[in-house]
């Protein structure tokens, strides 16, 4: 498999560098107030009723995951964030998970409408692929679900390390465990025993099997 690189940097990371530092700073995670949690379920709630059907059919789906995810990895702790079938921060990127949406709600996910539709480079057009574009968009999900805990629920987004650092490497070491993917290592590859691990940057499409996306993926 062909992977870009740095395809699920965070957003803040990739537009933001910051020095490395001993020891991670976390922030002080501000309760969301009942009016935002009102407008996330709002928003899905049109979403549902009346979106137009692709963006139904496509977006029902990421939140039925998102919530199966939030549940089996999260203990629930999460609320549903803005989702957007939108392009990312950066071109070679698949997704990525914002602090602040445009209009200033917090926790935003963009996914790459062009990976569900065929179009982008990595992915195979047609219905024969489809199945596989949407788990290869569900594991973009994934990751970026990650990062949304990240901020709402520990307060750490680990700028010095792209989004990607041991806290990062850990929680996706503990998801894959169990779905039975192999163990990845920090964006940085500073630990002699992680050397050789595949980096949790672009987790988990570098440790699917090949054929996990059915041919979708390049």
């Amino acid at each position: 498999m062909s992977l870009l690189v740095g395809t699920h940097l965070d957003v803040l990371a990739a537009t933001t560098r910051q020095p490395q530092k001993k020891a991670e700073q976390r922030s002080e995670v501000t309760p969301l107030a009942p009016e935002e949690i009102a407008h996330r379920k709002g928003f899905w709630e049109f979403v549902e009723a009346h979106g137009e059907p692709w963006h139904k059919q496509h977006l029902g789906r990421l939140l039925e995951r998102w919530r199966q995810w939030n549940q089996e990895h999260y203990a629930s702790l999460l609320i549903p964030p803005y989702m957007l079938l939108n392009e990312p921060v950066a071109p070679n990127v698949y997704g990525d998970c914002a602090r602040l949406s445009g209009f200033g709600g917090r926790s935003q996910i963009r996914i790459r409408p062009s990976l569900l539709a065929g179009t982008h480079p990595d992915m195979r057009r047609g219905d024969d692929y489809a199945e596989g574009r949407s788990l290869f968009t569900d594991d973009v999900l994934l990751h970026e679900m990650i990062h949304q805990w990240q901020r709402e629920v520990v307060g750490n987004p680990e700028g010095a390390y792209h989004g990607h650092g041991p806290l990062f490497r850990d929680k996706a070491n503990e998801i894959g465990a169990r779905l039975g993917l192999p163990r990845v290592r920090t964006m940085k590859d500073r630990a002699k025993k992680d050397k050789g691990l595949p980096s949790c940057s672009q987790w988990p499409h570098n440790v699917r099997p090949d054929e996990y996306y059915q041919g979708a993926y390049r």
